[in-house]
């Protein structure tokens, strides 16, 4: 990885398109790697093309995230804006509606809300800022649903 690190940068490239770069790596060079892109990221002359499942990562370098599943846009915004969209709820007895990715658990259910319907829950509701993680599992989970749902209609 590092030699294709240095090969790529020899050219002095403006934007660097990496899938996956950090998969399959130890922590510690998936760390390294990652502080390095960082760095480049710095002098504002690269801009970074990062495809990844491993969410940690993203959320250590990107300000910009799409989040796509099934070669479909979920969201793309900046990654504080995503964040600030969206809370992980949880809470005992039947889920509200409007929740998205909702899995019922042992003690309730847990999902993820719009910031705005998570301050309308009231008493007994957990509310949690999301990390990209949770965002991007819920969405997905709400896309699969929607279209399995949209399949059943287009079968009957």
């Amino acid at each position: 990885m590092r030699l294709q690190m240095a090969v790529g940068l020899s050219y002095d490239a403006e934007l660097l398109i990496l899938d996956e770069p950090t998969s399959g790596l130890d922590p510690l060079a998936r760390d390294e790697l990652v502080e390095l892109l960082a760095d480049l990221m710095i002098d504002e002359r690269r801009s970074i093309l990062f495809s990844s499942h491993i969410t940690s990562d993203l959320e250590k370098i990107a300000d910009f995230v799409t989040v796509l599943d099934d070669g479909r846009v979920l969201e793309s915004a900046p990654l504080d804006e995503l964040k600030a969209r969206y809370r992980v709820v949880r809470g005992g007895g039947v889920a509200p509606e409007g929740l998205i990715g909702t899995r019922q658990t042992g003690a309730g259910w847990e999902a993820l809300a719009t910031t705005t319907l998570a301050t309308t829950l009231g008493p007994g509701v957990v509310v949690e800022p999301p990390t990209l993680e949770d965002i991007a599992i819920r969405l997905a989970k709400r896309g699969r649903a929607s279209r399995r749902h949209g399949k059943e209609h287009a079968d009957a």
